[in-house]
């Protein structure tokens, strides 16, 4: 079901890494502090060092094209999903529904499945 592509790089996740690469490894400040003996990790303004469950928004991505503007927060950037079965099931349902109703387009729903996850055999069998 998972797509492997842009969304999907690491297992469980989505998110754009390939957008947000440049937050994810440690800089110089959070460097030091892991190799110090310095207790506890204070929350870095400017990286999520190596932490991509980090919801500091260095790690909010643009959407696709074709991204259902009603599914967008206020920000306008998608933050990342811990993907479960749920997560899917929920974005499945809610694709498939707006489709039906006529509010989405297959490209709608092609777009929202991808972050969610999926690949395109499986947004084919549902549009």
């Amino acid at each position: 079901m998972l797509g492997g592509g842009r969304f999907t790089a690491r297992w469980g996740h989505a998110v754009d890494l390939a957008a947000v690469v440049s937050g994810v490894p440690a800089c110089s400040k959070c460097i030091v502090s892991l190799t110090s003996d310095t207790v506890g990790r204070k929350p870095c303004v400017d990286c999520v060092n190596w932490d991509t469950e980090v919801k500091n928004g260095l790690l909010d991505f643009d959407p696709p094209t074709d991204f259902p503007t009603d599914e967008l927060p206020a920000c306008g950037k998608l933050s990342p999903l811990r993907l479960t079965y749920e997560v899917m099931k929920c974005a499945v349902t809610t694709a498939h529904q707006r489709f039906l109703a006529g509010g989405w387009s297959k490209k709608n729903v092609a777009s929202y499945l991808r972050v969610h996850g999926l690949n395109n055999e499986a947004i084919a069998a549902i549009t």
